[in-house]
């Protein structure tokens, strides 16, 4: 399979698409792709800076939050549980997760 899903809500999707190895998040129908090692570093980002940083990566990213009325707060939980997903699926899969 070439997509795996690391986080779903009724508007917000984040899944990893192994073949181009980016993360794919969807706000609604407005598609946002990170690139590798994006995910990471928003799931880090201070909720102070996180607009600023999605927004340079897509300016019409903020109008899709608006129109949908969500905070940016929704967003980081979000990316952050797909990030944590995704470490615990690496330590999984090297044999060194024990839940």
């Amino acid at each position: 399979m070439d997509t795996k899903i690391l986080y779903h809500d009724d508007q917000i999707q984040i899944h990893f698409y192994s073949k181009a190895e980016c993360h794919i998040l969807t706000l609604e129908k407005q598609i946002l792709l990170l690139s590798r090692g994006v995910l990471e570093e928003l799931a880090r980002t201070p909720l102070a800076n996180l607009k600023s940083k999605i927004s340079a990566i897509d300016p019409s990213f903020d109008y899709t939050m608006g129109k949908y009325a969500l905070p940016y707060e929704r967003v980081a939980i979000a990316i952050t549980q797909a990030r944590v997903n995704e470490l615990e699926d690496e330590l999984r899969n090297s044999g060194k997760y024990a839940p």
